[in-house]
């Protein structure tokens, strides 16, 4: 074990800073989760004598210990700006190492930006929100009706707008239920909501779902590092295909550090001046993702998390 580390060290000596501290994340996983793992798999094995069993345990132990390393990823972070450039932004490789510290089994994962796309709770009638959605929804080729029914689903009257719908539809249906008449909890409920089918949420052959562009996290400004092609596109109808294409460009060059930074590729004041407001450089709302694989048995996790400084506050948890 020793060796092994004085190994990894001198690889990570070789790639810089930026490495060593992305496995400094690792080394701390490695210390702790083997202890936590094979303790919960002798207990399995103890409790149930079945071989499923004792693997689902592990599986699960060791998907917690990826969601644990995602979590110091994201405390460890400078957060004055994030980007998938950062180490966070790097999980899917930091992954791709974590074989390495378990006797049979492994993790693989995702962190997003929650705020790299637009908060759909923010939707109101005529507002900057709604304008920014309908372009979203026209650029992806959904439906703009939809967009009533969301109106009326999160506010709280019993109203409907016009090609929205409220109780009257919803009890209507073979499988009565209410309008929530609230904000989303997640971005699930989008498919109790009306005109809503699996093809504009989760897309279909190289049509895109909204899945990957809305949240119901964040302010109404956005991450310029973290967003979409497609949501960048919706901030500003001013906003050409070649100039969004242009920022991502940038952006993979380096974080974009500050919102006036953006002027380096924006050369027009005016469009400037109305974007600064909807942009930032960086995030507290977060989405993991994390596999814990045992031969060819797994448990996937999925959580959101908000951070703030170092504190770290989970806002949902989920696992099957």
């Amino acid at each position: 074990m020793i060796s092994f580390f004085a190994n990894m060290k001198v690889k990570i000596k070789a790639s810089g800073e930026g490495g060593f501290a992305l496995l400094s994340v690792l080394v701390i996983i490695a210390i702790i989760t083997p202890l936590v793992v094979n303790q919960s798999y002798k207990t399995g094995v103890q409790l149930t004598g079945s071989g499923y069993l004792a693997d689902k345990i592990k599986s699960r132990e060791i998907a917690k210990s990826g969601l644990e390393a995602a979590i110091l990823a994201l405390k460890k972070d400078d957060k004055d700006y994030d980007s998938y450039l950062d180490e966070w932004g790097q999980f899917v490789e930091l992954s791709g190492l974590s074989s390495t510290f378990f006797e049979e089994g492994s993790f693989s994962g995702t962190i997003i930006d929650e705020e790299g796309k637009l908060n759909i709770n923010l939707l109101a009638p005529n507002n900057e929100k709604s304008d920014q959605l309908t372009l979203l929804f026209d650029e992806l080729q959904i439906d703009t009706d939809i967009l009533a029914g969301v109106m009326d689903w999160i506010d709280n009257d019993s109203d409907a707008t016009l090609m929205g719908a409220e109780d009257h539809y919803y009890k209507s249906l073979e499988n009565r239920y209410n309008c929530k008449d609230g904000l989303m909890d997640n971005i699930y409920e989008l498919r109790l909501i009306k005109g809503m089918t699996d093809e504009a949420f989760l897309g279909k052959g190289e049509a895109k779902g909204l899945t990957d562009f809305i949240s119901v996290y964040g302010d109404k400004s956005v991450n310029i590092n973290t967003a979409p092609y497609e949501v960048i596109l919706s901030l500003s109808e001013d906003i050409t295909p070649v100039l969004a294409r242009e920022i991502i460009a940038y952006r993979e060059t380096g974080p974009i550090k500050s919102v006036p930074e953006i002027k380096d590729i924006i050369d027009d004041d005016d469009l400037y001046d109305g974007l600064k407001s909807k942009i930032k450089v960086n995030s507290r709302f977060f989405s993991i993702r994390v596999r814990g694989m045992v031969k060819d048995i797994y448990t996937d996790l999925h959580a959101f998390i908000e951070r703030n400084g170092d504190n770290i506050t989970m806002l949902y948890y989920g696992e099957a």
